[in-house]
This record gives structure tokens, sequence and C-alpha cells, in this order.
């Protein structure tokens, strides 16, 4: 900041300092004021009591005071009703302002947008805008305007926009801005009714019409730069779009009818829009919302045949790729820039080099991330019931497309589909699998089939079954990258010294970057280094938030592309790829570290059981301080996308009695462990783990689900009468689930020490973990063990034991002032574990200490803190015993199924 600048700043500042003392009273004064000049008046309270104004303090006239807006509210309905003028000065106490506060526009809007913070009402602010200069209340009424949208109040909000012509408030180009784009938030989609659309648009024409003049004939550059600033811009269109789209009637009719707007008309004197890359995906999004629409009302039609909502499906769907690629051809045409002539073609022709300038000058559409991931959802979808079966998404032709879009326009994308490729030679991840396609092609073969002997045609374009195929509807050639994202020559920037030569270099780029930065923000930037040369004179100062978002660092992809690809390899049936794409994603911006090589494992072990190796697990006892340096990026992975990942793996991955517990349980360990997640950045939450308990709990109700149904129908084949215990686990599922609970909860344990390392111990978990975990207990407990032997039995109490024993107390040291929860429901393992041990001989040194520092913890008698200390000094024995002892026995289970595969493997022919 240049002498000068900082002097007028500080001169700022000091004015606006004077003008906040202002004239005005003071507390004491102003109470002595409404106690003599109203004494007679009653002031009413909200419920209809009396305000009795002799009991008031100075600091109930204080702006943010409950009783000033009541006094407030009473004044003005005394100036309405009775014709009472009141005192001025005594309104400006209870609006916390005064009269030479009133010259400053920004004083007056920072006030007004405190009385909407305190009053929750616009009474207050709508009064102060009034008082002052109309000039000066345009910004702290536009304020006042997107305060009610945000609310929702769309009748309040046209009450306020019409009542400023008649307080004689004008309004600005920001105003259309806020109400447009404000009433579409306040709208949910398909509820935009015609009345309002005719009304917005009618405001639009009006706004639209006001400036018609031709802007080159303003020869004063500050005039011309104001009105363009005043008049409809391309920003004021696409606000009034983004509510139209969402009136479904007549095929969004009222939509389509104002995107013609833009369509140029050399007659009309109306102000030029250009359509930029925000108006198409506005439009597109509308479109697809419109489509997942229609197909969940087909969808929920239980009167429409099944045959019937495959074909409608396929036609809902089918038309909007139709559209979809029909928008994407217009945007790669206005994305283009035009082809550089050669210094040949020029030096036979100088005037080819004239028209590449002019035509140079169109202002071409960016390409971001945004419209993309909308363009690839309407390949790439759970909506449509185009795939195996109704409720599986879209058909796996579509979603082949749209991850070959994704490939073509994101490299980064492309890396990841080609990392995850390496898991399987056979076939690549972004074609789908044989299963999966099996089942969608013969469930639209029987569709067609059956329509066909009907001899009817259920189609509302009436075309035939076959048409609404995807292969007939979409080109199943590979997309080409010379035509989806070819490499182009760009116009030479407006910093560009020699431009000519740079027109010749022939310096090609692909025309779809994430990471180039758009014209228009180069143009900012270019702007603010001219004002900071020329030290205000010129240019505009940008602030610094705004400067940090212009110079960031662009990656060329975004959370909801990642998305998108991991959604197209799930409808395409690529469990393992999936996987591997978590782990591909934490690993490249999650700040997460693992070994590459232990990709293999996953090809020979399968996903059961997961990635990280035994030194990966957390482990409670490695408690150290949580470090502070930022590791990964935001914008591509954050806690929130982890989350989601985790749902759509418990919910995708129930197979054969089997759920996705251990990789899930891989995931947070990976998030909670020092080894791979050293920086800690990535952090977990209370959400985080509230989802996996949800889903732990959860996969105990399939195992009860799953077991119980196998077993009615085993037994309804041999005819032997059903007594099928309604909830049940085998031996297998509970020997994964409770090895998956406790590797969770060691994470669990070990995170929230790095999360509050100067936290008081008195506790390892909060109430809301351990009232997830004793539920857990409990539903195990209550759940029949079956096909379990008296020592797997043992064994599985005693992984129960392990998982509780840090997070349980006994009864003699539970304070109940402290209001804290334990894992009081172990106290049946526990026993059962004691019971069994006491009267077994030739233990092992593990159970041996388990059975003893169990034996003292039911023994103990002392109390208070030193009670307290003591058992955790046994459990934390008995916890490390038990790891001990699981651990070994895994690896007699690993050596004894080696064995066995080589038995069976001497047994087969040569």
């Amino acid at each position: 900041m240049s002498p000068s600048q900082f002097d007028r700043k500080k001169s700022l500042s000091r004015t606006r300092a004077s003008l906040k003392m202002g004239h005005n009273y003071s507390l004491q004064k102003a109470l002595l004021i409404l106690k003599s000049k109203y004494d007679s008046k009653a002031f009413q309270k909200p419920d209809g009591s009396i305000l009795d104004i002799h009991k008031l303090k100075p600091s109930d006239l204080k702006p943010d005071s409950e009783k000033a807006l009541i006094i407030f509210k009473n004044l003005i309905n005394m100036k309405t009703l009775a014709k009472i003028s009141p005192d001025k000065r005594l309104l400006y106490t209870l609006l916390g302002t005064n009269d030479q506060q009133f010259k400053d526009p920004f004083l007056v809007t920072s006030d007004i947008l405190k009385l909407l913070e305190r009053d929750n009402n616009i009474d207050r602010a709508v009064y102060l805008a009034k008082l002052v200069d109309p000039k000066d209340a345009v910004v702290g009424m536009n304020a006042i305007l997107q305060w009610l949208l945000e609310r929702g109040d769309v009748q309040g909000a046209f009450k306020n926009y019409n009542d400023r012509k008649k307080w004689n408030i004008p309004v600005n180009s920001q105003t259309y801005v806020i109400l447009f784009d404000g009433l579409a938030k306040s709208h949910m989609w398909g509820d935009v009714s015609d009345q309002l659309c005719d009304k917005v648009v009618d405001i639009f024409d009006r706004y639209r019409s006001q400036y018609t003049k031709d802007e080159t004939s303003i020869n004063n550059h500050a005039a011309r730069k104001e009105f363009i600033a005043k008049r409809c811009s391309i920003q004021h269109f696409n606000a009034c779009l983004s509510l139209l789209v969402k009136n479904f009637k007549q095929d969004q009719e009222k939509a389509w009818t104002f995107f013609d707007k833009i369509i140029p008309d050399p007659k009309s004197k109306l102000p030029v829009l250009v359509a930029d890359i925000q108006t198409f995906t506005i439009l597109l999004d509308g479109v697809k919302r419109f489509s997942i629409d229609k197909s969940e009302e087909i969808k929920n039609n239980k009167q429409m045949p099944v045959n019937e909502k495959t074909l409608r499906l396929l036609e809902i769907q089918g038309k909007l790729v139709s559209t979809a690629e029909a928008i994407l051809d217009k945007v790669l045409k206005e994305a283009t820039p035009p082809v550089p002539p050669t210094r040949e073609e020029v030096e036979s022709n100088t005037q080819i080099l004239d028209d590449y300038r002019a035509k140079s000058r169109r202002r071409l559409i960016n390409i971001d991330p945004s419209f993309v991931s909308v363009f690839v959802s309407c390949f790439i979808s759970s909506h449509f019931g185009t795939g195996h079966d109704i409720k599986s998404g879209s058909h796996y032709m579509y979603v082949q497309k749209g991850m070959e879009y994704l490939r073509l326009w994101c490299p980064e994308i492309d890396n990841l589909c080609n990392f995850v490729s390496k898991i399987d030679t056979e076939s690549k991840p972004i074609t789908p699998s044989k299963s999966l396609k099996y089942h969608t092609d013969l469930r639209l073969k029987s569709a067609i089939d059956k329509l066909a002997l009907e001899s009817s045609n259920v189609l509302i374009d009436e075309a035939s079954a076959t048409d609404v195929l995807p292969e007939n509807i979409t080109s199943v050639q590979p997309l080409q990258k010379s035509i989806i994202n070819p490499e182009v020559v760009f116009p030479p920037p407006p910093s560009s010294k020699n431009k000519t030569r740079a027109i010749f270099s022939d310096k090609k780029k692909p025309l779809v970057d994430f990471t180039r930065v758009p014209i228009e923000d180069i143009k900012l930037l270019e702007l603010h280094r001219a004002y900071e040369t020329s030290r205000g004179k010129f240019g505009r100062k940008l602030s610094h938030d705004q400067l940090s978002i212009l110079r960031r660092e662009r990656a060329g992809v975004n959370k909801f592309l990642i998305s998108n690809v991991l959604d197209g390899l799930l409808k395409l049936g690529r469990k393992e790829e999936f996987y591997l794409s978590i782990w591909f994603i934490l690993s490249k911006w999650g700040g997460i570290e693992f070994q590459a090589e232990d990709i293999l494992r996953i090809k020979t072990e399968g996903l059961r059981r997961g990635l990280l190796r035994e030194p990966n697990v957390a482990h409670i006892d490695s408690l150290k301080q949580c470090e502070t340096e930022q590791k990964h990026k935001e914008d591509i992975v954050d806690i929130m996308s982890v989350e989601n990942l985790i749902f759509k793996l418990s919910e995708q991955f129930k197979t054969k009695g089997q759920t996705a517990s251990h990789v899930i349980v891989d995931i947070f360990s990976s998030l909670a462990n020092y080894s791979t997640n050293s920086f800690f950045s990535l952090k977990p939450r209370i959400k985080t783990a509230d989802v996996i308990f949800s889903t732990l709990i959860k996969d105990l109700h399939y195992y009860n689900d799953y077991n119980y149904n196998i077993s009615v129908l085993e037994k309804k084949e041999k005819n032997i009468p059903n007594n099928t215990p309604r909830k049940s686990i085998t031996n297998g599922q509970l020997e994964f689930f409770l090895e998956d609970l406790n590797r969770f909860l060691e994470s669990l344990i070990t995170a929230e020490g790095r999360l509050h390392p100067h936290s008081p111990s008195k506790y390892l978990l909060p109430n809301v973990y351990l009232d997830s975990y004793n539920k857990i207990i409990d539903r195990i407990y209550r759940s029949t063990w079956i096909d379990t032997s008296e020592e797997q039995t043992l064994n599985h109490h005693k992984q129960i034991v392990r998982s509780g024993i840090l997070l349980f107390r006994p009864q003699s040291l539970i304070d109940p002032r402290e209001n804290l929860q334990f894992a009081t429901p172990i106290i049946k393992s526990m026993e059962i574990v004691y019971n069994n041990l006491k009267d077994k001989q030739g233990l092992s040194t593990e159970d041996v200490i388990v059975m003893t520092n169990l034996k003292r913890i039911f023994q103990l008698d002392i109390e208070g803190q030193a009670g307290i200390d003591k058992y955790n000094n046994l459990a934390k024995k008995i916890q490390r015993a038990l790891q001990i002892d699981t651990k070994q026995k895994n690896k007699v289970t690993i050596i004894s199924k080696a064995v066995a595969e080589e038995e069976n493997e001497s047994k087969l022919p040569a």
C-alpha cells in the first residue's frame, strides 16, 4: 500500500469513527425522554401484556435489547394510529444510529444488517433505510430483500421490492440478481407456478428494455463504464433462468421460451446477451431434474406393468442424453477459438490477419468442472432405472459413455482408471462386469419381446421399442479426443507484449483444462495490477480474499467429478476397482500413505481382508501429539466425501452373508493412524464414527435376516418344521465382525487422542460413542450364535472383552454426578471368560494374565481416583494379552488354511 493510499484509508476510518459518535442521546437521557414524553401511553408487549416503562433501565434501550424493539414498535404504532410523531433522536437511539451516520452508505448498510440479525424481522431495518437519503439506502434495501428470500418469504420479498418505488429508493443491477436468484432458491424443483414465471419474466423484460442505448455512442469512458454496469447482463438472465427451469409444466416450456431470448436479433435494440458456461449448466441441470422427476413418477406408478416401465424409463433417459449431447455440441462450438492463420497466409493476404483478430474478440466459453459434472450425471445416475433392475440406475452403455467423457476431459481421472485397471488384466474398469451386462440385456430383451407379443406401443413419441435402446440413442463408437477435447491455439491474452508473434507461435493447448486460469480472472488480476502500479489512479482494487481465490492453485479435478467416476464404477459392477479407487484418492489427494504393492493382495485375497497390513492398524498405546501441517486437498477430498464413500461401501458390498465392515474399518484406521496419516489434516469427526457405528449395527441386522431366510428355505426344501431363530449369527460372521469391531474401537481411541491431546483422561470416548457401542453388544447377546463350538464361543467372548475392557468401569467406581457412560454390557463376557479359564488346565501365558487380572477387577475394593487408576492398569494388561492371543490364533488359522490348500492341490490330477 502506497503512503497516499494509507493516508486515505486512515482518513476514512477517522471520518467513520466520528460519524458513529454523532449527535445522539445517551442511554440515560433517552430513558428520561421516554418516561417524560410517554408517561401516559401504554406500551404493549407481543403477548398482550403491558410493559412498564418506569421499571426500565438505561441498558434496556440498547439496540440489541428485546425491550428496545418493543418500545420502537409501539412508538411507530403511535405515529400511525394516533398521529403522534415520536422523538427522532429517541428513535435513533433505539435503532443504534444517528443522523451523522446517515451520510455514509457503508455504515447504514452495516446497521441494517445488525438490526436484521438482532430482531429476526425487518421492521427496524426498513425504517432505518427510509430515514436516509434514497441513494444511500440501495445496498441496505438489497440486504433486506436478500434476507427475506433466504427465509422463503416470497410474498414479503415482492412487497419489499414494490414498496421501494413508493419510498423513492431506487434499485440497481444487483437488486435483480438478488430477486431472481433468491426466488429460485426459495422454490423446490417443480414447484414454480406459471404465474410466478410470467411475473418474473415481465420484470426481466422491463429491466432489459431500460438500457437500449448503444454503448459505443458514449464517448466518456467513466460514463460508458457506468452504463454497462447498470444494464441487463447474462448474469441477470442466468438468475432468472434458474427459477424458470423449476417449472415442469408443458415439458419446461417457460424455460425453453425464455432461453430463446439470447438468440441474436439484428432488428432488436435490446442489449445483446451472450450465453456463458453457467447458462448452459443451469439449463442442462434443469432438464436433468425434470427427467428425474418423470422417472420417479413412473417408478412409483404401481398400476403400470413392469415391461412398460422399463421402456418408458429408457425413453426418458434417452431424451435426456440426446439433449445433453446437443447442448455439448453448442458449448464446444462456443468454446473453440478461431484457427489462426499461418505466416505464409498472412504474407499473401494481410486481410486474413485482420479477420482473425476480429473473430478473436468473441468471448469464448470456458468449460468448467460444474458443467462437466452436470453433463456426466445425465449418463451416470442412480435415478433412471435403466440398468439391470429398476433400482440400479443408468444403463451400462450410458455409464461407459459418461466415463469416457470424464477420462478425455480430466487427466487425473484417466490416471485413476489406469491405476485400478492393473487389478484385472482381462477387463478394463470402464466396461461392465459380465453378470451385470447379462442381466441388463436380458431385462431389456424381455421387455421388448413381451410388448411385441402384445402388439402395443407404450412410448410417448410413438417410436418403436428398439429406438429407445442406448445403442440407438448415442454412438457406440469410442469418443475421439480430437472432437471432444481437441488441441487448439487460443488468442493471445491481453497482457501479451507481442500479440502478432503469439498468434504465429502455434502453441496448442487442450480445449478443456480445469487447471487453466479463465480469461475473466486474468482480466481482474490485470486490473488489480494496474491499480497497484498507478497507486490507485487506474484499474480496480481487489480484496485479499478475492486475490487469494484468483491466485489459488487450480486442481484438475474436484470432489463432484470424483463422485461421478466412483458412481460409474459401481454402476458397471466393478466393486474391486471402486475400492481401489478410494485408496488412490486418499493417497493422492487425502494425505494417506500406503504401500502400492498392497494392491496385489486384493487380487489374491479379495476385498474381504482389506488393504492395510497389520503394522498399519492403529494401536491405542501409540498416542502422540497431533500434527498441524496441512496435507490433503479439500477441494478434491474432504471428510464428508469419505463418509459418503463409507456409506456406499456399506450399501453396495453386502453379498452372500458377508459385508464390507473390514474394508470400512480399513479406511477409518488409515485416517486415525500415525503411519498412514502422519499430518492428520484429513481428520475424522463425530459424524464419521456415527456412520461406522450405524454400518456395524446394520450389518448385524443383515446377518440376522440373511441367516433366517437361508435357514427357512433349506428347511422348506427338506420339508422340516420351521424353528429358525429370528436373530442369529454364524461363527464365521461373528469372528469377522468382532475382529472389525476391535480394530475400529482401537482406531477410534487413537483418533480421539490425536484430536484432543490435552483433554482430561476421565474417559477414552464420549457418551455418544459408548451408547452406540453398548447397542452393538446388546444386539450380539440377543442373537443366537449358530455353528459355534465351546472353544469358539469362548474366543468370541474374549473378543468382546477386548473391545470394551478399556471402556468399562466397575459400578463401585462410577460417579453418577459425572454423567459418563461406560461399556457396562460386557460384564457378561467378562464373567464367562473368567469362569471358563479358572477351571481350565494348561493355560497359555496370555490366558493366565487375562484370568488373574479379571479376578483382581472383580475383587477390586479401592474407591476414588486410586481405584480408577488401579482398574485402568488392570484393563490395559487384559487388553494387551487378548491382542497377543488373537494374533497367535490368526497365525495358526492362516497356516492351517495354507496347509489345507496345498493338500487339495496335491490331490488334483496332473
